[in-house]
């Protein structure tokens, strides 16, 4: 077997006996390697997280300025997966902080660097699998565009018998008509009883879709 030079510390002599005597010159170089590699793969997978966060940040920010589009599940579960992971790098982190480990613990700076690093690369792994164009989709159109500050009719007798008439000759199913006329001089009341038909709960529920539309005499 291939030699490997270890330069040996009293406190460490314990460790590298362990060590010699279980594993092999492979296995060897990769555990010391590990244990000399930790401050570093530690910081890696801090900037890393810190990375991934920001990404996280920048979509759910595009996600509210966004009025057209919708996240799909896809999107949930990345998120799920980032908030899993970030706790995961707060638990070694503060096994790392907290322990401060001297270099002749070779064995245990081995184990937590190999947890590092497994927990970097599947940080990275969610950065590169967080474009937001992946998550996104049309949202459904809304089943009623409401109009804004409609007038109150049900007070007014003469505007709540039209209303009630043309919501029943809409509502009923054996009617042959393609559209209902609502005639009248300026300011009686027309638009008013439109605007609440195209508010109204029954209309929504018999169209997919409910718009009122403003048309010029022009």
């Amino acid at each position: 077997m291939a030699e490997v030079a270890i330069p040996l510390a009293a406190p460490a002599l314990g460790e590298v006996v362990k060590i010699l005597s279980t594993e092999s010159t492979f296995e060897i170089r990769h555990i010391l390697a590990l244990s000399k590699n930790l401050d570093e793969t530690y910081q890696q997978l801090i900037l890393e997280l810190e990375w991934l966060l920001q990404v996280e940040k920048d979509n759910e920010r595009e996600v509210q300025r966004l009025e057209d589009k919708d996240t799909n599940g896809v999107y949930n579960l990345w998120k799920n997966n980032v908030a899993k992971i970030a706790g995961e790098v707060h638990e070694l982190r503060t096994k790392y902080e907290g322990r401060r480990l001297p270099r002749w613990h070779i064995l245990k700076r081995s184990r937590l660097s190999e947890k590092m690093d497994k927990l970097r690369r599947l940080v990275c792994d969610l950065s590169q699998k967080g474009s937001l164009e992946d998550f996104l989709v049309d949202k459904e159109p809304q089943c009623v565009l409401k109009e804004l500050d409609v007038p109150e009719i049900m007070r007014y007798e003469t505007l709540q018998n039209a209303f009630r008439n043309v919501l029943d000759l809409i509502k009923d199913s054996n009617t042959k008509a393609k559209a209902i006329g609502v005639y009248g001089i300026k300011g009686v009341g027309k638009t008013a009883i439109l605007q609440n038909l195209n508010n109204n709960v029954e209309v929504a529920q018999l169209f997919d879709i409910v718009i009122f539309m403003g048309m010029s005499t022009n």
